[in-house]
C-alpha cells in the first residue's frame, strides 16, 4: 500500500495493526505488476472494438454463410461487403433491427442474470430467443433479395 494511504489511516486513529490487518484482509500488501496493469488496459481498450465488431461483422458474417453455405466465406469480409451491396437498403434496414434486438437481448440477459437461482436461466433462454431472431431477421432479409443474391 502507497506510504500516503498508510498515513490518512493512521491520521484517521487505525493503529499500525489495523492497517497491516486491512491490507492483508483486502490483498494491498501486494504489488500490482506492471504487466497486470497494462493487460487490462488493453482489454479496457480493445472492449469497445470488440462489441463493434460483433454488431458490424456478425450479420455481414451470418449472410455469408446463408449464400454460400460454406464456413470460410463467413471468415471472408469481402463476400461479406459484396452481398451487403447487392442487398442495397434491406442490409441496412435489417442491420438495425440486428442491432436493436442484440442491445435489448444483452440488456435483458445481464438483468435477468443478477436474479438469484432461476436467473441464469431466463437470461440463456432471452439470448436463444435473440439468436433465433437474428437467424429469422438475416434469413428473411436474403429471402427478400433472393434473386439479387443469386439464391435459388
Amino acid at each position: 500500500m502507497p506510504e500516503e494511504v498508510r498515513q490518512l489511516l493512521a491520521e484517521q486513529g487505525m493503529s499500525e495493526e489495523e492497517i497491516a490487518e486491512f491490507e492483508e484482509g483486502y490483498g494491498l500488501d501486494e504489488e500490482i505488476s506492471a504487466p497486470a496493469v497494462g493487460g487490462a488496459i488493453g482489454a479496457l481498450i480493445a472492449l469497445p472494438f470488440a462489441l463493434l465488431w460483433r454488431l458490424l461483422y456478425s450479420p455481414i458474417a451470418l449472410i455469408a454463410a446463408a449464400i454460400s453455405r460454406s464456413f470460410f466465406a463467413t471468415l471472408n469480409p469481402v463476400i461479406g461487403v459484396d452481398a451487403i451491396r447487392r442487398m442495397g437498403s434491406i442490409y441496412w434496414e435489417a442491420w438495425l433491427i440486428y442491432t436493436a434486438i442484440a442491445v435489448v437481448g444483452a440488456i435483458g440477459a445481464a438483468i435477468l442474470g443478477a436474479v438469484p437461482f432461476v436467473g441464469s436461466f431466463l437470461a440463456a433462454f432471452v439470448q436463444s430467443y435473440a439468436f433465433l431472431s437474428f437467424g429469422c431477421l438475416l434469413g428473411f432479409a436474403v429471402y427478400k433479395r433472393a434473386e439479387e443474391l443469386g439464391v435459388d
